[in-house]
């Protein structure tokens, strides 16, 4: 997890797009939830401030309800796990990006 923190800037970016950051970012997420649930809150990856930045990442990516910032994986209607920023809006408070681009398939992993 450290590894994949180190691929980010402190300002909570990447230069990858929002599918790297969908597919990157998730895993993490749900990594850390797991453990911070075994571990009963004792290690907590969600308290850090990078952390916090990046979450907000995707939702920086949005001009409107049709329109992505489009650089490195990402292609026009990329999408994303449906849960994930439902997660992240209730660790972090969050806006949400456009409900219409997530991916609901993916919502059993919530």
């Amino acid at each position: 997890m450290e590894n994949y923190l180190s691929g980010i800037n402190d300002e909570g970016s990447t230069s990858e797009g929002a599918g790297y950051w969908s597919y990157g970012f998730s895993f993490y997420t749900l990594y850390h939830d797991l453990l911070r649930r075994h571990t009963g809150g004792r290690i907590d990856g969600f308290k850090s401030a990078k952390v916090k930045r990046l979450s907000g990442f995707l939702t920086s990516l949005y001009f409107d309800e049709d329109n992505v910032v489009l650089f490195s994986d990402a292609e026009q209607g990329t999408k994303y796990p449906i849960w994930l920023p439902v997660f992240l809006k209730n660790e972090y408070g969050i806006s949400m990006p456009p409900i219409s681009k997530g991916d609901f398939s993916l919502a059993k992993f919530s």
